[in-house]
Parts: C-alpha cells; structure tokens; sequence
C-alpha cells in the first residue's frame, strides 16, 4: 500500500489567481509605514483581491475573497488606533 501512495502524482499546485491573490494580501498586510500608509496598503489590497476574484475559477472565488475579511479588520483596527 505504501508502494502505491509513493507512486501517486502530486496534484496541480495552486492556480493563477490564487498566487496572485496570495501575494496582494502579503503586499497589503506589510506592518511597515505609518496607520495612512497601511491603511491605504490594505484598501489597494481589499481591491486588488476583489478584481483577482472575479477572474477566478468560480470554485476559488470564495475562497480568495475571504482573504479580504482579515484585510477589513486591520484597517478598522488602524483607523481605531489613529
């Protein structure tokens, strides 16, 4: 049985969309610059990953849209701090 879990294939990696979609919320997260500059990071990012979810596979979209929850959070958190 292992012999055959071994041989399997490894399946595709991620699309496109969600590398894309990845790196836009690393970019946005980014905890350098003044509360105006990560705020301002994180609303581009809020609307970056809202176009790269539109262009997704329709099985991936709720999936990168949800990156953006965490996005709305810190910018209500750094508007609450400024």
């Amino acid at each position: 049985m292992l012999e055959s879990v071994l041989a399997l294939e490894p399946g595709p990696g991620p699309s496109a969309a969600v590398l894309a979609a990845d790196e836009a919320y690393w970019r946005a997260t980014a905890s350098d610059g003044t509360a105006a500059e990560r705020i301002a990071r994180a609303e581009a990012g809020i609307e970056q990953i809202g176009r790269i979810a539109m262009t997704a596979y329709p099985d991936e979209q709720s999936d990168i849209r949800q990156l953006n929850e965490s996005l709305h959070l810190l910018v209500g958190a750094l508007k609450g701090s400024g």
